[in-house]
């Protein structure tokens, strides 16, 4: 009896290293502006005033900003070229107190690094990471866990609390933390999930068995020609031997 099946791979997992920050600098012009006056930039990422000899750069909180005030909140506070390093995600406000009330202030807004999921799985076990990418399987697999892919790799997501209204074709972005199950690379526990909807695929890769390793684990995968021993029978919790 011949058969064409799909198959989830889960197999053993590495570790290695991640993601390089980025730099970017912030001018003052003698038309009293920062430039850019809006930066968007990731987390981790370091951010240089330029041009500070006769302003000043003084982090504010958002209320401040919009009345355009001058009390620091306790944050970054330049009175001469400098830099600043990022580390936290959100929005930092400031201003140049001389001349806010001519307009002179910014924000800087940090963003959450979203992983290549190759990327992410070379993290160090304990790692947080935030990766996106497709849920390839639904509750046939147990309820609380989950695989998702980008393209570039797959990885198990495991958390009863937030995968239970996931479902296949999914799109999700999670953060949380890696985690060794017995082998199997997986992001337990999820401290934050966002579902960006449905209808979205992954294409399975059509391979041979000799190609199943570390480099397919938590991918969707197709086999061809299978004849499983038994055949006729309900899949249940178990092994089961296939020739191809």
């Amino acid at each position: 009896m011949k058969a064409f099946y799909t198959l989830l791979t889960l197999l053993i997992p590495f570790v290695g290293y991640g993601q390089t920050p980025t730099s970017h600098t912030i001018y003052t012009s003698d038309y009293l502006i920062f430039s850019p006056s809006e930066l968007s930039i990731n987390l981790g990422d370091t951010v240089y005033f330029e041009n500070l000899s006769t302003h000043n750069a003084v982090e504010v909180s958002e209320e401040t900003y919009n009345s355009d005030g001058t009390a620091s909140n306790g944050g970054f506070e330049l009175y001469s070229d400098g830099y600043v390093v990022f580390e936290e995600v959100g929005t930092r406000y400031y201003v140049c107190t001389p001349h806010v009330q001519m307009g002179m202030k910014g924000k800087i807004i940090i963003n959450q690094i979203y992983n290549d999921i190759s990327i992410a799985r070379e993290f160090e076990i304990g790692s947080e990471v935030t990766v996106t990418g497709v849920v390839t399987n639904g509750n046939e697999l147990g309820s609380p866990i989950r695989y998702i892919e980008d393209g570039t790799a797959g990885i198990a997501i495991y958390d009863p609390e937030n995968t239970e209204s996931v479902n296949r074709g999914d799109s999700i972005t999670v953060t949380g933390i890696l985690e060794d199950y017995n082998g199997l690379l997986e992001i337990q526990p999820v401290n934050n999930l966002i579902n960006h909807g449905s209808g979205y695929s992954i294409a399975a890769q059509l391979i041979t068995p000799n190609d199943i390793g570390e480099s397919t684990e938590a991918e969707l995968v197709s086999i061809e020609n299978v004849f499983f021993e038994n055949a006729g029978q309900y899949f249940s919790v178990g092994l089961y031997n296939f020739n191809v």
